[in-house]
């Protein structure tokens, strides 16, 4: 066999064992996935769908999960013959031709978002029975990050519930916002559990405007709900410690680590520097200042301080890190402010911990809006619709988080999850189907 027809076979070879791969994944992780889908209640009128819903639903996670990035990419690339029989046999569908973007689009204008949100509370409370997640723990509790971001921005409005900014040279921008609550782990994982959307809503001229904190009370309400029992610490930054924000975790039994600025909480902030300040008590013993030092910063911390502010009167623990100048001066660069008893044992834990909230970020938004998922593209304009793909996109982005980690083939070794998702659909839409069509008969079931 020539150098060339060798580098095609193995080619070809990785592609398959690549979709395979993505099969075996779901079947391992969501063994009741396709139960999941069937659970979604119809939206459309019966007698008149040429598609059943659960072959959509099956082609919209596709969309997202192998990183088509747009409905024409879709269109151009999985719309074969040859991608039919594949599809069919490896996912159970039932699809007599493979359905336009434009057929996608109009069920999720249509799809209520309480179908997806229940698919994903399934198989969240999958990988928790589980305990695919326990080794990540925090003080026996799960790392739930909270943070917002910004999904669309427009010139003119898009909706009746656009949020809105003015512009220094006078003009209005119109945007969409969510809040997301994600389980953040050590490894990378950034596992969204549920999303609140920030949006005005019967807003009158003179109200202010829906904002980030006040979808946090909705969003914990919900994430309380679906998960009563979950033991949670909660990541967030410096927007969330006040009174508010205290009483709820209190009242729901979480506890919490947050990013504490120095511009906040003053009197906090006071009674810890305060504390620092006296070197003796009233009878002139020493006192044991709490810090210690470690490649060249510096950790403090008090636990016990009072807080009284809005709605919350009680204890919070505050821990400071400091790090030394040029001159041999410590400044404060980082604090936390915390439900959790600190020690010096744990301090510096305890700092590592606090920055998983960045995971959110880095690991969360970052890699949905610029590696494959295209979080910012709008797939499409429609209220309802937008919040059916992000939601989409965020089971998407749990399912190939767990094909990239566990690599049950080892196809994955050497590619990013992009060049994967590329291989995959060369696989479905050139037709390399008659190999994996064997192979499915003798592997795990999907449906």
């Amino acid at each position: 066999m020539s150098k060339k027809k060798q580098e095609l076979k193995s080619h070809k070879n990785r592609s398959e064992d690549l979709l395979l791969q993505f099969s075996k994944t779901l079947n391992k992780f969501f063994p009741n996935f396709t139960k999941y889908i069937n659970s979604v209640i119809e939206p459309r009128q019966e007698n008149k769908c040429y598609y059943r819903l659960e072959d959509l639903l099956w082609l919209s996670f596709l969309l997202m999960t192998m990183s088509f990035e747009s409905r024409n990419n879709y269109n151009q690339e999985l719309r074969f013959s040859e991608s039919l029989d594949l599809l069919n046999n490896l996912f159970g569908l039932k699809l007599k031709s493979i359905p336009h973007g434009d057929t996608l689009a109009y069920l999720w204008q249509k799809l209520n978002t309480d179908g997806l949100e229940k698919i994903r509370r399934a198989m969240i409370v999958t990988l928790i029975k589980g305990k695919y997640l326990d080794k990540f723990k925090y003080r026996g509790t799960f790392l739930v990050a909270f943070d917002g971001v910004e999904l669309y921005r427009w010139g003119e409005r898009h909706c009746d519930n656009c949020l809105y900014a003015k512009t220094k040279d006078g003009k209005y921008q119109y945007f969409h916002r969510v809040l997301e609550a994600k389980i953040v782990c050590s490894n990378g994982f950034s596992i969204s559990i549920a999303s609140e959307f920030i949006e005005n809503i019967d807003k009158k001229e003179d109200d202010k405007q829906d904002c980030e904190l006040k979808a946090f009370h909705r969003l914990s309400d919900k994430v309380k709900k679906l998960f009563p029992r979950l033991p949670i610490t909660i990541l967030a930054d410096s927007l969330y410690p006040n009174g508010p924000v205290f009483k709820r975790c209190t009242d729901y039994r979480w506890d919490y680590l947050f990013v504490l600025q120095e511009t906040v909480l003053k009197s906090v902030w006071e009674d810890f520097h305060g504390m620092f300040n006296l070197t003796e008590t009233a009878i002139g013993a020493k006192l044991k200042i709490p810090e210690f030092f470690n490649e060249r910063k510096r950790y403090r911390w008090i636990n016990q301080l009072d807080y009284q502010g809005t709605e919350f009167n009680g204890k919070v623990n505050l821990l400071a890190i400091a790090s030394e100048n040029d001159k041999g001066v410590y400044q404060t660069k980082r604090a936390f402010i915390t439900s959790h008893e600190i020690t010096e044992k744990l301090a510096i834990k305890m700092e590592i911990t606090g920055q998983l909230r960045w995971k959110i970020e880095n690991q969360g938004f970052d890699i949905q809006k610029h590696h494959g998922y295209n979080l910012e593209h709008t797939y499409s304009k429609h209220p309802n619709a937008m919040k059916v793909v992000y939601l989409l996109i965020q089971i998407a982005h749990i399912i190939n988080q767990l094909f990239i980690d566990a690599n049950l083939l080892n196809a994955c070794d050497g590619l990013s999850l992009k060049a994967c998702f590329r291989k995959i659909i060369e696989a479905i839409h050139l037709g390399w189907t008659q190999s994996l069509l064997s192979l499915i008969h003798i592997s795990e079931p999907t449906r």
